[in-house]
This record gives structure tokens, C-alpha cells and sequence, in this order.
């Protein structure tokens, strides 16, 4: 243990009573810096979403497109190397596709774009590296900071790995900031890195950067997060207890593993709302994050098949509603949710379908013979791809509203794009709105 004590880290330490306390937080800097655009204190006209086909922007020099988690806007995240001179910009936009402004001190480890507090921010992280000198080895460290996506102005910066001999992992496919994972609700942030004997773990309160150490920190799930990991009593999984900063104390809790009354959930900073996964998924959320729902595989005692289907309020983890096909040779697999509709899989003898179930009541609202693959969902519609086309359902309905062939014209593609909150998607170098948010 005393190796392990050695690293010095902003979000953990050696003595367990630092992981509760709120006296022992790091306190984020405020110092406001100045981006290409002009501070400003006014916000713009609130902007509306455009009818589905409008082409946003275009993104002739390429980049990585990062929805607002809440549907509200997007960014676009361009990087160019000059030597060994990374330079980072980030440009905001509203859902209408108007530009807001340009963020040219981003970092280079992705961004994540938020709302939190009615506020919508940009966070970067910057991975920062002191040179070995002589017999002392090179010291690396990592901070992230939060910048206003309106005015460009810097709202907080604040510590998360504090100097330390082992390399900082800035590792992002996709544009977006693997390092963090908010809370559906914006409020809260999980940050969690690991590298060697490197084990950084904190809640992060998005509005302010005020860190709060948490070890055993697993992630967000829905408004809330989620600690623990330990081991049941019976040795079957592992038990997760939900809670929020600066108390932790437990809001609901749950046992991962196939036991009846246990969640098949192998990491919960996985579970995700929208579409949950293009093969189908254990467990998901509902939109606004207050449901979670489970299938698991059950065995009836004639030894046909079947799932129990579950849906579970959060945080207090009480079911809502439960649907149990064992010994009827039915098997469901969760394939997204949005707005008050949970799609899924139908396995059964008489065939497979995608069905539109009530999110509240788990009573059929639809049925469709089985779809080739969903693109993706937003709170109202959803986009998918059937017969070598695509075409976006009403999800209340399941019904067609307009689809598009193989001849589609600029800024439409019949291929299957990935889907972003609010309903857009990148095709052909450019954003496009493919669904109402």
C-alpha cells in the first residue's frame, strides 16, 4: 500500500475519511480567459430545432461533430499538428446550425458539451507534461476546465491529477471526452483514470469544478452516481449503491449479475439512453434518465426460454413494471427508449419483430416485422434502415413519416449514420438534421 500512496493525485488519498468529506475537495480556479469571440453577458434568442433534411453546417476541413447532451446544440472539434505543436479548436453551434463561438483553448483529450444549471459549457482536458531532469523522472498531470459554449469565456478550471511520474492516458476516438461522465440531468460529472499505479476518481459538480474524491466511484447512471463494485455476501455479483456529493449517502442501490432480482449490468458508466446498442442491450435508460430498464435471460421450468423484462424507477431502484416470459419461448432484447416509448426485440416461434412498448406500462403500443438496424432514436422519432433504405418511424406510432432511397440527394445518404442527441447525424462532410429532437 505504501507504493500506491506514493502517486499524488487531486482526486484520491491514502486516508479513506478524505473520500466523504466535503472539507477535503479541491477547490476549481474561475479565472475567466479570452477566446476569439467577445465576452458577452446577454445570451442569443433561444433557437429552435429545423424540419429534419436541414443541412446545419458543413465541415469542409473534417473534425469530430459532439452533441449537447440535451439536445440543445453541438460542436465540432478540429485538431492540426505543426511538428510537435498540437493546435485545438472547438466551435459551438446552436440547434439551428448558427455558429456561437470559437474555443481556441480546448485541449487535446476531446470535449464534452453540457448543460448544467440552465448554463450550456464546454469541457476540455489538457494533459500537461514536465520533462525528466536528471535523475528525477518527467512529471505529467492533468486539469480540466469548463468554458461558457455561448461567449467562449472560461467558467472553471480545476485539478484532477496533481504532478506524478505515470503518463496521463488522452486517448479520444470519437472527439469526445472519455475521461468524464455527466449525470443525465448536467449536474454532476465521474472522473475516472487509470494507468498503471495511477487511479484518479472524483465527482466533479459541473456548475462550479469543486472535486469530490471517491475511490470506489463507478459512474452516472441516470441523475445520479454510482459507487461500490464490492462483491455480493452470496459471491453471484457485485453490489452498487447510488448516491450523490458531498454526503454519499445511499439513494437505492442494486446487485449486477443472472440471480433473479439482480441487473445483468457488467459496467454501469455503459448504460446509455437513446439507442442503447446496435445489437441490442441488457439494460437502458429512459430519456430524462429516471428509469432503468433491465431484460434478463430466464429459463422457465418446462425449459423454454424467456426474459424478464423489468423497468426500474431511479434512484430508489423500486419496480415499475415487469413483464416475465419464462416457459413461453419469447425472448426480448432492449434496443433504445425515447421519449415515452421502449423499443425492443421480439424473439418468439411465430417470428422476430421491433415492437414500441409503453415506457410506463410495458404494454405493447406497436409491432413491426424486424427492422435491418436502427440508426438512431431521439425523444420523438427514430431513424432506421429496412428493405436497403432508410426511413424515420414516429415512435409513439411505430408509423412511417418519410423515408429515402438509394438515390437521395446532397446532404442525405441512404446509409445508416450514427445519430446524435437531438437528432442529428454527420453525412457527406456536413450535419444534418435526420430527426426531430
Amino acid at each position: 500500500m505504501v507504493g500506491a500512496c506514493a502517486v499524488v493525485l487531486a482526486l484520491t488519498a491514502c486516508n479513506p475519511d478524505s473520500a466523504s468529506t466535503a472539507s477535503k475537495t479541491s477547490a476549481p480556479a474561475t479565472t475567466e480567459d479570452t477566446t476569439s469571440a467577445p465576452a458577452t453577458t446577454t445570451a442569443p434568442a433561444a433557437a429552435t430545432a429545423p424540419p429534419v433534411g436541414t443541412l446545419l453546417t458543413t465541415l469542409p476541413g473534417g473534425g469530430n461533430v459532439i452533441a449537447d447532451d440535451a439536445g440543445q446544440g453541438f460542436s465540432v472539434l478540429t485538431q492540426s499538428y505543426s511538428g510537435s505543436v498540437n493546435s485545438t479548436l472547438v466551435g459551438t453551434y446552436d440547434v439551428s446550425g448558427r455558429q456561437l463561438t470559437t474555443i481556441s483553448r480546448a485541449g487535446s483529450c476531446g470535449v464534452a458539451d453540457l448543460i448544467t444549471g440552465g448554463r450550456r459549457i464546454i469541457v476540455t482536458e489538457e494533459v500537461t507534461e514536465q520533462p525528466a531532469q536528471g535523475i528525477n523522472p518527467a512529471q505529467y498531470s492533468a486539469a480540466l476546465t469548463a468554458f461558457d459554449a455561448t461567449s467562449g469565456q472560461q467558467v472553471w478550471m480545476t485539478q484532477i491529477v496533481q504532478p506524478q511520474a505515470e503518463q496521463v492516458p488522452c486517448n479520444t476516438s470519437d472527439g469526445r471526452l472519455s475521461a468524464l461522465q455527466a449525470t443525465t440531468d448536467g449536474a454532476w460529472g465521474a472522473v475516472m483514470i487509470t494507468a498503471g499505479t495511477l487511479a484518479a476518481s472524483a465527482a466533479v459538480d459541473l456548475r462550479t469544478g469543486q472535486t469530490y474524491p471517491k475511490p470506489d466511484l463507478r459512474g452516472a447512471l441516470g441523475k445520479q452516481l454510482v459507487t461500490g463494485g464490492t462483491q455480493t455476501s452470496g459471491g453471484n455479483g457485485e453490489l452498487y449503491v447510488l448516491a450523490l456529493p458531498p454526503t454519499w449517502q445511499g439513494l437505492g442501490s442494486f446487485s449486477s449479475g443472472s440471480d433473479p432480482g439482480y441487473v445483468s449490468m457488467d459496467d454501469p458508466s455503459a448504460v446509455r439512453t437513446g439507442l442503447f446498442a446496435q445489437s441490442g442491450s441488457g439494460t437502458g435508460l429512459s430519456s430524462d434518465g429516471t428509469v432503468l430498464f433491465a431484460a434478463q435471460y430466464d429459463r422457465g421450468t418446462n425449459g423454454n426460454d424467456g426474459t424478464r423484462l423489468t423497468a426500474y424507477s431511479l434512484p430508489a431502484m423500486t419496480q415499475v413494471w415487469q413483464q416475465d416470459t419464462a416457459g413461453q419461448s419469447v425472448r426480448y432484447t432492449l434496443l433504445g427508449a425515447g421519449g415515452t416509448t421502449l423499443v425492443v426485440k421480439r424473439d418468439a416461434a411465430d417470428g422476430t419483430t421491433t415492437d414500441g412498448l409503453d415506457a410506463a406500462s410495458g404494454k405493447e403500443l406497436w409491432t413491426l416485422p424486424e427492422l435491418d438496424q436502427i440508426c438512431g432514436i431521439s425523444t420523438k422519432q427514430m431513424l432506421v434502415q429496412a428493405n436497403g433504405q432508410t426511413a424515420v418511424l414516429d415512435l409513439a406510432t411505430g408509423k412511417q413519416v418519410s423515408f429515402s432511397g438509394p438515390s437521395a440527394g446532397a446532404g442525405y445518404s441512404s446509409s445508416c449514420p450514427q445519430v446524435l442527441p437531438g437528432g442529428i447525424a454527420v453525412q457527406n462532410q456536413a450535419v444534418v438534421q435526420v430527426l426531430e429532437p
